[in-house]
């Protein structure tokens, strides 16, 4: 048990405050927490009379539910970590042509200069649905990363150097979210067609199938289901993969093969040293002459 408290302490404190964050006003019993955070209950208990204590949650009754209290809004971490997941989710909310509504015509006009943009490069370059998802998403997480790095490097009051280091740090580490990313990007109308489904949810998958249902659309539908024990949220069918990793190469095609050749080399790069290896560079030269030779 002290093993656990020890082990990710930190992490699984954000965690908590981060769940109940997204639960206001409601707030979370115990057992919701175990839920959605998959911390043992004595976990949960530890931490959070901890963060009782600290003045940062408060429970009402023996059996009641935890809430945040004004001063844990103060929390950097909770701060930075929430300025993540939400920027992840509202760019990704513009990435249908469909605007949402908003009575604000500033942000509206905003929004139009960008959508501009994007219709003409797809008008141009006759790009497919997979190709303008894939395009659009790339450019506006690119757009956060970039907004992280300029404030990161923003000028401050602080005159401790060391201090302004760590506060960089704590903002790079807790802005920059890769599960919320993840989450976002599954749910991509062009990324949600492929997902797999679970073998248990067949009802589901089923229910608008009927006798005159076309055979290909029921074989498509059942090549979505796998088994319960091999199930991942995070896994799509091979078609779907194909069919996106194929408009990738035809966007990034130079990116697509460097990146490519890192991650089959990455044993030899780590025994070498990042960077030393002269293989690396001759690499890249031979993927430039190779996009060079192709039709």
């Amino acid at each position: 048990m002290s093993k656990n408290k020890k082990i990710g302490s930190r992490s699984n404190t954000n965690k908590i405050l981060e769940v109940l964050h997204s639960s206001e006003p409601n707030g979370l019993t115990t057992s919701e927490l175990r839920e959605k955070t998959g911390l043992h209950r004595d976990t949960i208990s530890y931490i959070c009379s901890k963060l009782i204590k600290g003045g940062e949650i408060i429970k009402f009754g023996k059996k009641g539910k935890y809430h945040l209290t004004t001063s844990s809004a103060k929390n950097p971490q909770l701060q930075y970590r929430t300025f993540g997941m939400e920027s992840v989710r509202n760019l990704s909310s513009w990435l249908s042509s469909n605007f949402p509504p908003t009575e604000d015509r500033f942000i509206f006009n905003l929004r139009q200069k960008e959508y501009v943009f994007f219709e003409c490069l797809y008008k141009k370059e006759n790009l497919s649905k997979e190709s303008e998802t894939l395009l659009y998403f790339a450019i506006q997480i690119g757009i956060l990363m970039t907004f992280i790095m300029l404030k990161a490097i923003e000028p401050s009051d602080e005159q401790d150097g060391e201090i302004k280091k760590n506060n960089t740090m704590l903002w790079i580490n807790n802005t920059i979210i890769p599960n919320t990313i993840l989450s976002q990007f599954m749910e991509l109308d062009v990324i949600k067609k492929g997902k797999m489904k679970k073998k248990s949810r067949v009802g589901s998958i089923t229910k608008n199938i009927t006798s005159t249902t076309p055979d290909f659309i029921k074989e498509e539908s059942m090549s979505k289901l796998i088994s319960d024990f091999s199930y991942s949220p995070y896994e799509i069918n091979e078609k779907t993969y194909l069919k996106l990793e194929k408009e990738f190469k035809n966007i990034w095609p130079f990116s697509y093969f460097v990146l490519e050749n890192i991650q089959e080399k990455l044993s030899e790069i780590i025994e070498k040293g990042i960077g030393s290896i002269p293989e690396n560079i001759k690499a890249v030269e031979n993927i430039k002459r190779k996009l060079k030779d192709e039709p």
